[in-house]
């Protein structure tokens, strides 16, 4: 992505590709190391009560909704990096699915434990996680 820079200066659709391929990257290894699972578990145990919110955020991050979508203009300087963003918010997805229950189930209690106002950007957040992980329909 250097090769987009001119004189000290990176495009800020230089910028937008690396951080894709740096979340990417990050989804791949929590896929990578099982640490989906152990990032719900952990979150949902009593000591991390009320990180909801942090956590659908982070998820959302890795899973980058806007990428599954529509192609960013910067797809012509990095095709590969979005092909790889989407390949690992696939398998992410797939990754958190074996544990959908778990995920709703602990976001449905962040209301409660936030005292019934709900985080900013809480709701969007678990839309765009919704796109990649229905919530189970019993």
């Amino acid at each position: 992505f250097r090769e987009s820079m001119s004189g000290d200066e990176v495009t800020i659709a230089a910028r937008s590709a690396e951080l894709a391929q740096h979340r990417a990257r990050l989804a791949a290894a929590v896929v990578c190391c099982g640490f989906a699972e152990v990032l719900l578990v952990a979150a949902s145990s009593c000591s991390l009560q009320g990180c909801g919110a942090q956590l659908v955020a982070f998820l959302a991050a890795l899973l980058q909704p806007t990428l599954a979508q529509r192609a960013p203009a910067w797809v012509e300087e990095a095709s590969e990096t979005l092909q790889e963003s989407r390949k690992a918010a696939e398998s992410l997805a797939a990754a958190l699915s074996n544990n959908s229950q778990l995920v709703w189930y602990y976001l449905a209690q962040v209301p409660s434990a936030s005292g019934n106002q709900l985080p900013p950007g809480f709701l969007a957040d678990c839309a765009d996680l919704s796109f990649f992980v229905p919530p189970p329909v019993n």
